[in-house]
């Protein structure tokens, strides 16, 4: 009998070892992929100088282009993180250099309601260059490093040079509209810009209306302090 309750307090400790092994296991790749995203977050918002600790909004939805040749395209920052997280689960050898990038053409907003759309890689560099000429947030100020501090909310309104406007509803109209317009008007050397007031939703969920230039830079220095 002495015998039998041996081997079994063996299978017993045997057993509980494998079970906190595997939790232990568990709990280190769910650390590593939110890792992952947290780091690919910070590489794409690093890349187009936007969000909290950059000059821009990122203009939604845009492709997320991953280092296998794969692609993603997401309406929201929360359908990015989520895009990262599957992709890191379905790629669990890759480590945090293998770095999404954006797929080009994107479209910016900058704290004076300019829309800016970047075509190559070096248009890109360029604006990076142009935050970091003392554009970007003030030193020892870090925000969230999320790729956008809030998200315009739709139907919106954009001017153009020649005196024209367009509503657009959604995202993707956006998008179409400032691209037709720029193929249909290559000569022009001013930029679109969004007609205020504009209503923008925060990161709590929450709505509010921009009435102008100065409460959009207002707008976007408090989310770089982390207000």
């Amino acid at each position: 009998m002495m015998k039998y309750a041996v081997k079994f307090s063996m299978f017993l400790a045997f057993f509980s070892l494998s079970f906190f092994t595997s939790c232990d296991k568990s709990e280190t790749e769910s650390q590593e992929v939110e890792a992952f995203v947290d780091q690919a977050l910070l590489s794409v918002a690093e890349s187009a100088s936007s969000g909290a600790d950059g000059c821009y909004e990122l203009v939604l939805p845009v492709s997320i282009l991953f280092v296998d040749g794969t692609t993603a395209e997401v309406a929201s920052i929360d359908e990015m993180k989520e895009a990262f997280r599957t992709w890191k689960e379905n790629n669990p050898d890759a480590t945090r250099k293998d770095r999404p990038q954006l797929v080009l053409p994107v479209d910016f907003i900058d704290d004076g309601g300019v829309i800016i759309s970047v075509t190559t890689q070096e248009e890109l560099k360029e604006l990076r260059a142009a935050c970091r000429k003392g554009h970007g947030p003030k030193k020892g100020k870090r925000g969230n490093k999320e790729c956008s501090c809030f998200e315009i909310v739709f139907p919106l309104t954009i001017s153009f040079s020649d005196g024209t406007t367009a509503e657009v509803n959604d995202r993707k109209e956006f998008k179409t509209t400032v691209r037709t317009w720029k193929e249909n008007n290559p000569d022009a050397t001013e930029r679109p810009e969004v007609v205020f007031p504009i209503t923008v939703q925060l990161e709590d969920g929450t709505t509010t209306e921009v009435n102008n230039e100065e409460e959009l830079k207002a707008l976007k220095e408090a989310c770089r302090d982390g207000e």
